[in-house]
Protein backbone atom coordinates (compact mmCIF):
# COMPACT_ATOMS: atom_id res chain seq x y z
CA UNK A 1 0.00 0.00 0.00
CA UNK A 2 1.24 3.39 -0.75
CA UNK A 3 1.22 6.08 1.97
CA UNK A 4 -2.21 7.66 1.30
CA UNK A 5 -4.08 4.10 1.09
CA UNK A 6 -4.31 3.57 -2.14
CA UNK A 7 -3.40 0.02 -3.27
CA UNK A 8 -0.25 -0.03 -6.00
CA UNK A 9 0.52 -2.12 -8.19
CA UNK A 10 4.74 -1.74 -8.58
CA UNK A 11 7.16 -4.64 -10.66
CA UNK A 12 9.73 -5.91 -8.37
CA UNK A 13 12.88 -4.39 -9.37
CA UNK A 14 10.87 -1.13 -8.77
CA UNK A 15 9.96 -1.58 -5.35
CA UNK A 16 13.20 -2.61 -5.61
CA UNK A 17 14.79 0.57 -6.36
CA UNK A 18 12.63 2.56 -3.99
CA UNK A 19 13.63 0.51 -0.62
CA UNK A 20 16.81 1.95 0.98
CA UNK A 21 19.81 -0.23 0.17
CA UNK A 22 19.95 -1.64 3.86
CA UNK A 23 16.71 -2.85 3.56
CA UNK A 24 17.24 -4.15 -0.09
CA UNK A 25 19.64 -6.54 0.75
CA UNK A 26 18.66 -7.10 4.26
CA UNK A 27 16.89 -10.45 3.03
CA UNK A 28 20.30 -12.06 2.01
CA UNK A 29 21.85 -10.90 5.58
CA UNK A 30 22.22 -13.79 6.37
CA UNK A 31 24.22 -15.67 3.84
CA UNK A 32 26.56 -13.09 4.13
CA UNK A 33 27.03 -14.12 8.11
CA UNK A 34 27.27 -17.80 6.73
CA UNK A 35 30.15 -17.38 4.64
CA UNK A 36 32.03 -14.89 7.23
CA UNK A 37 31.62 -17.71 9.72
CA UNK A 38 34.95 -20.09 10.61
CA UNK A 39 33.23 -23.28 9.94
CA UNK A 40 31.83 -22.46 6.52
CA UNK A 41 35.49 -20.65 5.75
CA UNK A 42 36.90 -24.17 6.99
CA UNK A 43 34.44 -26.59 5.16
CA UNK A 44 35.08 -24.33 2.02
CA UNK A 45 38.85 -24.72 2.03
CA UNK A 46 38.70 -28.40 2.47
CA UNK A 47 36.10 -28.78 -0.27
CA UNK A 48 38.63 -27.00 -2.52
CA UNK A 49 41.84 -28.60 -1.10
CA UNK A 50 40.03 -32.00 -1.72
CA UNK A 51 39.56 -31.49 -5.35
CA UNK A 52 42.63 -30.27 -6.27
CA UNK A 53 43.98 -33.20 -4.90
CA UNK A 54 41.38 -35.89 -5.92
CA UNK A 55 41.42 -34.63 -9.71
CA UNK A 56 44.80 -35.74 -10.98
CA UNK A 57 43.47 -39.17 -9.34
CA UNK A 58 40.52 -39.60 -11.29
CA UNK A 59 42.23 -38.23 -14.14
CA UNK A 60 44.99 -40.52 -13.84
CA UNK A 61 42.44 -43.69 -13.38
CA UNK A 62 40.76 -42.70 -17.01
CA UNK A 63 44.24 -42.79 -19.05
CA UNK A 64 43.71 -46.21 -18.15
CA UNK A 65 40.58 -47.12 -19.13
CA UNK A 66 41.31 -48.22 -23.10
CA UNK A 67 44.77 -50.27 -23.02
CA UNK A 68 46.20 -49.41 -26.29
CA UNK A 69 49.44 -51.16 -28.25
CA UNK A 70 52.61 -48.65 -27.54
CA UNK A 71 54.65 -48.07 -30.24
CA UNK A 72 57.88 -50.43 -31.42
CA UNK A 73 56.48 -54.02 -30.53
CA UNK A 74 55.19 -54.51 -34.09
CA UNK A 75 58.22 -57.27 -34.86
CA UNK A 76 56.62 -59.16 -31.13
CA UNK A 77 53.21 -58.79 -32.96
CA UNK A 78 53.79 -59.87 -36.15
CA UNK A 79 55.55 -62.76 -34.67
CA UNK A 80 52.90 -63.35 -32.69
CA UNK A 81 50.39 -63.78 -35.42
CA UNK A 82 52.99 -65.96 -37.48
CA UNK A 83 54.74 -63.57 -40.01
CA UNK A 84 57.90 -66.15 -39.99
CA UNK A 85 55.81 -69.23 -39.04
CA UNK A 86 54.68 -72.49 -41.06
CA UNK A 87 50.90 -72.13 -40.36
CA UNK A 88 48.73 -75.41 -41.06
CA UNK A 89 46.34 -76.09 -43.87
CA UNK A 90 48.46 -74.18 -46.43
CA UNK A 91 47.77 -70.47 -44.47
CA UNK A 92 50.22 -68.25 -44.59
CA UNK A 93 50.43 -64.29 -42.80
CA UNK A 94 50.24 -61.76 -45.46
CA UNK A 95 50.15 -58.85 -43.42
CA UNK A 96 49.41 -57.41 -40.42
CA UNK A 97 47.62 -53.66 -39.32
CA UNK A 98 47.95 -51.80 -35.59
CA UNK A 99 45.38 -49.19 -34.85
CA UNK A 100 45.79 -47.99 -31.11
CA UNK A 101 43.72 -50.30 -29.50
CA UNK A 102 43.87 -53.43 -31.79
CA UNK A 103 45.49 -55.65 -34.47
CA UNK A 104 44.09 -56.37 -37.57
CA UNK A 105 45.83 -59.61 -39.42
CA UNK A 106 45.39 -61.50 -42.93
CA UNK A 107 45.75 -64.64 -44.06
CA UNK A 108 45.95 -66.04 -46.98
CA UNK A 109 43.97 -69.58 -47.16
CA UNK A 110 42.86 -72.04 -49.89
CA UNK A 111 39.26 -71.31 -48.52
CA UNK A 112 39.92 -67.54 -49.06
CA UNK A 113 41.53 -64.64 -47.25
CA UNK A 114 41.31 -64.62 -43.55
CA UNK A 115 40.77 -61.78 -41.53
CA UNK A 116 41.19 -61.65 -37.13
CA UNK A 117 41.86 -59.01 -34.84
CA UNK A 118 44.59 -59.06 -31.55
CA UNK A 119 42.45 -56.70 -29.45
CA UNK A 120 42.68 -56.33 -24.91
CA UNK A 121 40.62 -59.12 -23.68
CA UNK A 122 38.10 -57.19 -21.34
CA UNK A 123 37.42 -54.79 -24.63
CA UNK A 124 36.36 -57.82 -26.69
CA UNK A 125 33.19 -59.52 -27.56
CA UNK A 126 32.02 -62.60 -26.33
CA UNK A 127 33.02 -64.85 -29.01
CA UNK A 128 36.59 -64.30 -28.80
CA UNK A 129 40.08 -66.63 -28.19
CA UNK A 130 40.78 -65.26 -24.71
CA UNK A 131 44.88 -65.35 -23.75
CA UNK A 132 46.19 -63.81 -20.59
CA UNK A 133 46.79 -60.63 -22.48
CA UNK A 134 45.11 -60.55 -25.77
CA UNK A 135 41.69 -61.86 -27.35
CA UNK A 136 41.46 -62.99 -31.01
CA UNK A 137 38.56 -62.55 -32.71
CA UNK A 138 37.47 -63.71 -36.12
CA UNK A 139 36.80 -60.56 -38.30
CA UNK A 140 36.09 -62.20 -41.92
CA UNK A 141 36.74 -65.43 -43.85
CA UNK A 142 36.33 -69.25 -42.93
CA UNK A 143 39.77 -70.50 -41.53
CA UNK A 144 40.13 -74.38 -41.00
CA UNK A 145 40.28 -74.94 -37.26
CA UNK A 146 44.02 -75.56 -37.43
CA UNK A 147 44.92 -72.36 -38.26
CA UNK A 148 42.70 -70.94 -35.35
CA UNK A 149 44.59 -73.20 -32.73
CA UNK A 150 47.96 -72.02 -34.29
CA UNK A 151 47.70 -68.66 -33.66
CA UNK A 152 46.56 -68.96 -30.37
CA UNK A 153 49.27 -70.96 -29.16
CA UNK A 154 51.95 -68.80 -30.68
CA UNK A 155 49.68 -65.52 -29.25
CA UNK A 156 50.30 -67.61 -25.67
CA UNK A 157 53.88 -68.75 -26.17
CA UNK A 158 54.90 -64.62 -26.81
CA UNK A 159 52.67 -62.82 -25.07
CA UNK A 160 54.64 -62.37 -22.11
CA UNK A 161 56.97 -60.24 -23.72
CA UNK A 162 54.36 -57.59 -24.46
CA UNK A 163 53.42 -54.44 -22.64
CA UNK A 164 49.77 -52.81 -22.78
CA UNK A 165 49.86 -48.78 -22.97
CA UNK A 166 47.51 -46.56 -22.66
CA UNK A 167 45.24 -44.71 -25.73
CA UNK A 168 45.90 -41.06 -23.90
CA UNK A 169 49.96 -41.73 -23.75
CA UNK A 170 52.44 -40.69 -26.24
CA UNK A 171 53.64 -43.97 -27.22
CA UNK A 172 50.18 -44.99 -28.57
CA UNK A 173 50.48 -45.34 -32.28
CA UNK A 174 49.40 -46.60 -35.34
CA UNK A 175 51.08 -48.68 -38.18
CA UNK A 176 49.99 -49.70 -41.38
CA UNK A 177 52.06 -52.29 -41.79
CA UNK A 178 53.61 -55.08 -39.20
CA UNK A 179 55.38 -57.24 -42.00
CA UNK A 180 54.62 -59.01 -45.02
CA UNK A 181 54.82 -62.89 -45.30
CA UNK A 182 56.96 -62.65 -48.84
Amino acid sequence: MHASGKLTAKTGLARLLEMPVRQAFHGREHLRRLHASPRMRHIVRLAVLWTMLAAPVFAAAGDLADPAIAAGQEDLLAAMLGREASLPDGCSFTGAGVDYTLVKATYACPGGQVVFTLTYPGKATAAAIRTTQFALTLQGGSPPDSLTDALVALIRAREDAFEWGSTTSSDAGTTEDAGDAD
